[in-house]
Parts: structure tokens; sequence; C-alpha cells
């Protein structure tokens, strides 16, 4: 990405692929890193000059070192392919785009939007990207996700904290006399 490219809280280039104007909307936690980028890269031509130099020169070296990063984080990035002898991509710097447009969905960002920042030609494609779970499991999960910029604590999954909280908000909606059931199993234990 070039800094020629961002104006005014926006990046503003054209898809190679299908050659639609993309407009993608700065958010403050990128605005903040780009302020960052801007001292530290001097007036090049480039955001990130080591990532365009490496781009230019072997572009599939980045979607290595990412793939690279993401099984260093326990996940998959193959699969394997009955009938193939080379496993298949399944995550890579393409996922990104995947992660944004399922966020978007969550947060009921309208499609028309979000299809005009990915550069989607058809709204399907779109809703393929935000498919990958329903709003129950959406809210669930996002409510335990961490807050990457604010460096927030963390409950995982599963973990102590993450299930009593749980817990007292169960207790919380029960009704008088299902509490009562409760508190008699717990003089129980």
């Amino acid at each position: 990405m070039k800094w020629s490219e961002i104006r005014n809280g926006w990046i503003t280039r054209k898809r190679r692929k299908t050659g639609a104007l993309l407009d993608i909307p700065i958010l403050p936690p990128l605005a903040k890193f780009l302020t960052e980028q801007h001292v530290r890269s001097g007036n090049g031509e480039y955001v990130l000059p080591d990532h365009a130099e490496m781009y230019q020169t072997n572009p599939s070296g980045i979607s290595y070192r990412f793939k690279s990063f993401l099984e260093e984080l326990g996940i998959r990035t193959t699969r394997n392919v009955e009938g193939r002898s080379r496993a298949v991509s399944i995550r890579d710097v393409h996922s990104l785009r995947h992660t944004f447009a399922y966020m978007a969905g969550v947060y009921q960002i309208p499609l028309p939007v979000v299809q005009s920042i990915l550069g989607h030609m058809r709204p399907e494609m779109t809703k393929h990207y935000q498919a990958h779970a329903d709003r129950e499991a959406k809210e669930k999960y996002l409510a335990q996700m961490p807050d990457f910029i604010g460096h927030t604590e963390v409950k995982a999954i599963g973990s102590p904290d993450s299930l009593r909280e749980d817990l007292v908000q169960k207790i919380k909606e029960l009704p008088a006399e299902q509490l009562e059931n409760v508190a008699d199993f717990l003089r129980t234990l």
C-alpha cells in the first residue's frame, strides 16, 4: 500500500481483479498505527517499505510468513484433499477479508456497505463470507473476544472466570422458584 492511496481517513484504490474502486475506511486502531508508521517510514512511497520490497521480489514470501505465524498459533492453514498430491490452503492472508466481512456482519453493518468495501461484484459473495455462524454463536464468542488495541484482560472460553460469569448471569435470570432449587442443590455440595 502506498501513502498516496491514503487520504482523509480513507484508503482509496482499484482492485486489480475487477477494476472496482474501493474506498476502505480507516478505523481508529488503524489510524493510530498509520500515524506511528508514517514517522517510522519517513518520506518513502510505501506504508510498509520492507513488506513492499518483499512483495516485489517474492510475493509468495508474504503468504508464507503469514501462514507460518498462524501455524505457530495452532491454526491449521492447509488440509488434505482426496485425489490431490499437495495439501490445499484454507487459511492465508486472504482470510483477513473473511474476518472483516464476518465482523462487519456481527456489528450489523449493511451488506451493501460491506460489499463495497470488499469490492465484491455480487452480494452473494459477501453473504458467503458472513455466513459462518448464526447470531447466537456470534454474540457468545464475540463477548469473549479481547480488545486487541486496548489490551484488556482476556478470559479464555471455558476458563473458571468465564464459567463463573456465565453462572452468575444465569442465576440472575432464574425465576424465584428455580433459584430456591439451585440454592438447595448448592447446599448439598
